[in-house]
């Protein structure tokens, strides 16, 4: 080295420099770049993440809330409450009774809490308006029924009347 001129031990130096930060940019700082790079993807996906979590929280918070309120007013049905006898009482009220050709009741168990009653329920001979109001007064009841299927078909002569089958359904506690 001392046998080198001054401009020849610039030169050396000033590649041995360009040699340093070369492997120091290759060996240490583009690792951590990437490093850091994924660290932040890592947190947006994680913050991404807490998100559909707050509103995945807030979903099953609303729906207990609903569940709880079903349970209630399952809970707080008279005793004697049945669907049959609800539907019947509806066809009373809207003066259809004796429409009904025939009423099919059954039960199906669909969790380790609740059944389904369901009933079907044929009608002949029915107006639009009678068979409108019967499944409004249905949907709108206190007991939690709701209409799962309606067929309608014309009667065969006569004027405007119709012919519908109807599955009405309701669910209830388990034991009760």
């Amino acid at each position: 080295m001392r046998k080198l001129s001054l401009r020849e031990k610039l030169f050396i130096l000033g590649g041995s420099v360009i040699l340093a930060v070369l492997f120091l940019t290759v060996l240490v700082i583009r690792p951590l770049m990437a490093e850091h790079e994924r660290y932040r993807s890592d947190i947006s996906k994680v913050r991404r993440d807490v998100q559909l979590f707050e509103r995945l929280k807030e979903e099953y918070r609303v729906l207990k809330a609903k569940s709880e309120q079903v349970d209630r007013q399952l809970k707080n049905r008279k005793k004697s409450f049945t669907l049959f006898s609800l539907l019947e009482n509806i066809a009373e009220k809207v003066e259809i009774k004796e429409l009904i050709k025939y009423m099919k009741p059954s039960t199906k168990t669909i969790s380790d809490k609740y059944e389904e009653v369901s009933v079907e329920i044929k009608l002949a001979g029915i107006t639009p308006k009678q068979l409108t109001d019967y499944l409004y007064d249905i949907e709108n009841s206190d007991a939690l029924a709701r209409v799962k299927r309606v067929t309608i078909y014309p009667m065969k002569n006569s004027d405007g009347l119709l012919e519908a089958t109807l599955q009405v359904f309701t669910y209830k506690l388990k034991g009760v």
